[in-house]
């Protein structure tokens, strides 16, 4: 019997099978639920649409012409969040806006009670958050200032009547305003407030001249440009027809000193009138009386430049347009700020007449405009005009049987002229000295605001290229020529705001009062009656600033205590 030997194995070889055996083991002791072993992993979430964790606010109030904030919070277990913001009660998307939070344009009265909500996205669905309503209050009146950035009482205008206000391209606001000065006379003051403000920051005499205590409403005008050059126009010396020369002076952007200024000497000027043309240019206008007889007048024009390369002013030319023209009134000047200038004026020779002159961007001179468009039936006297961007003029004519007649004037290159004959509106009071105003909407689109059935109606007619549409009734007062002054201007929305004077009866005196025709919600809304813009009583003439984004600003001459103070309102 034969004994078999088996060999021993190597020491390293040996320690491998025993970890091979051993690893074997516990797989088997695993497989079999070995006693220590935790539980099994859960399974992953399925995917959902979003889930929102902060709702926009249910209700965001802001003022007229501001944005509201809205804002959503949302978690995701499926990818990356997107969203879309949407407005109105049928939603719909709002281009752009796919961010967490939006941001609304500036709110109009059309956006008071609109929702907006937000779709929130990913890649398993949509999550739509709940309404956040958009509740807007109107614009109203701050109460009454001084115009000047020193509060002091010597404002008083002793019953000048030099007020004027503009606004800038940066919504700052410079008023021109008759004052005491320190020796008792009577000189011009001029503030400015910067945009959003409604205490002047900056505030000085303009020129060194005195005043006659008499002097006209419309012997003072401020202008703005689009750069924020200003510029000042007023007449000085006597007062009179024909008294007095013109002077002007200019105010740098932003409020600062006076850079420059001068005045244009010569025969009795009278009756300053002012436009911004472009490019840094300036154009003043008036009248005076001419040199080969004193019954006649010349209507003069010069061209001002004013910018960042001129800042003391250069006067580029005078030049006149109409040569001793018999008894000539008051130039009124217009321009679309392109470079298009009209000029338009009356005579009351034999019979009233509204005559123009044109200058063109492109002109080197005035061209006498065609007066048989003016003409009409009946003789003629401007009572105001307007133009806007597009270079369309509107000329408002009073006629001898106190009618309103309307022209309109097109700047269009070479084909520049007159558009048809001048069309008959609607009677006027006979027994008021309100003229009529027209204020431009959207485009070619105008409204003519006139004082008319005695004085005791303030009415509206719209109009466009083709004509003027029927009247509509904005105030009714039950007393004879309650409505004693007029001013109106527009905003970039095609709004109007219009200021009156409104007589209250023999114990309450004239008030100021303002009212807006709101073109989103086509109707008249009453900013403030007569008597709330202010509790004193009128003694001298209103003036109005609309800017483009609906805020305005008015002053006035007001009477307290029988004295006369200047008082500023600010429509914010």
């Amino acid at each position: 019997m034969t004994r078999s030997t088996l060999t021993p194995l190597p020491l390293g070889l040996m320690r491998l099978v025993h970890l091979t055996t051993l690893a074997l083991a516990t797989a088997l002791v695993a497989a079999c639920g070995g006693a220590d072993d935790g539980p099994p992993a859960a399974p992953l979430p399925a995917a959902v649409a979003p889930t929102i964790t902060a709702q926009p606010a249910a209700a965001v109030t802001v003022a007229e012409g501001s944005s509201a904030a809205l804002s959503v919070a949302a978690e995701s277990n499926a990818g990356a969040l997107s969203y879309q913001w949407r407005s109105g009660t049928a939603p719909t998307v709002i281009d752009g806006a796919t961010g967490a939070s939006y941001t609304t344009p500036a709110a109009s009265l059309v956006d008071d009670g609109k929702l907006f909500s937000v779709e929130v996205s990913n890649s398993a669905g949509t999550t739509i958050s709940a309404n956040a309503t958009l509740l807007v209050t109107e614009r109203s009146w701050s109460a009454p200032s001084v115009p000047r950035n020193a509060q002091e009482a010597g404002d008083r205008v002793t019953d000048t009547g030099t007020l004027a206000v503009a606004v800038d391209s940066t919504g700052a606001t410079y008023m021109v305003f008759g004052e005491a000065r320190p020796n008792g006379a009577i000189g011009l003051r001029i503030s400015y407030t910067p945009s959003g403000q409604t205490v002047p920051q900056y505030t000085s005499w303009l020129g060194a001249s005195d005043l006659p205590a008499n002097v006209s409403e419309h012997d003072v005008k401020v202008v703005a440009s689009d750069n924020g050059h200003v510029l000042a126009v007023w007449r000085r010396g006597l007062r009179d027809d024909i008294g007095g020369t013109i002077a002007f002076a200019l105010l740098q952007p932003g409020g600062g000193s006076w850079s420059g200024g001068g005045f244009f000497s010569g025969a009795d000027g009278a009756s300053p009138a002012a436009a911004y043309v472009g490019n840094g240019v300036f154009e003043i206008v008036w009248r005076q009386l001419a040199s080969s007889e004193s019954t006649a007048y010349d209507i003069v024009a010069s061209r001002l430049a004013f910018n960042s390369t001129t800042p003391n002013g250069q006067v580029l030319g005078t030049e006149s347009i109409e040569a001793e023209s018999a008894n000539a009134l008051a130039p009124q000047i217009a321009s679309d700020g392109a470079g298009n200038v009209l000029i338009a004026f009356s005579t009351s020779a034999d019979v009233d007449r509204t005559y123009g002159n044109t200058r063109t961007a492109a002109a080197t001179s005035w061209t006498a405009a065609n007066a048989q468009q003016f003409s009409g039936s009946f003789p003629m006297a401007l009572s105001s005009m307007a133009m806007n961007a597009q270079g369309r003029a509107v000329v408002l004519m009073r006629s001898s049987l106190t009618q309103v007649y309307v022209s309109q004037y097109q700047f269009a290159g070479n084909e520049s002229g007159w558009i048809g004959d001048a069309q008959y509106v609607a009677n006027y009071n006979p027994n008021t000295v309100v003229e009529p105003v027209a204020v431009f909407g959207a485009g070619n689109d105008f409204s003519i605001v006139s004082v008319h059935n005695f004085g005791r109606s303030l009415s509206q007619w719209p109009c466009n290229a083709e004509g003027c549409g029927s009247l509509q009734s904005i105030l009714i007062s039950s007393l004879d020529n309650a409505f004693t002054q007029l001013r109106a201007g527009r905003d970039a929305a095609g709004n109007v705001i219009v200021l009156v004077g409104q007589d209250q009866g023999n114990s309450l005196g004239v008030m100021a009062g303002a009212m807006r025709w709101h073109a989103g919600r086509n109707e008249w809304r009453p900013l403030a009656y007569a008597g709330t813009l202010g509790s004193y009583h009128l003694n001298g003439p209103l003036q109005l600033a609309v800017r483009p984004d609906g805020s305005a600003s008015a002053i006035y001459p007001a009477a307290i205590d029988d004295q006369t103070f200047v008082r500023a309102w600010h429509f914010r």
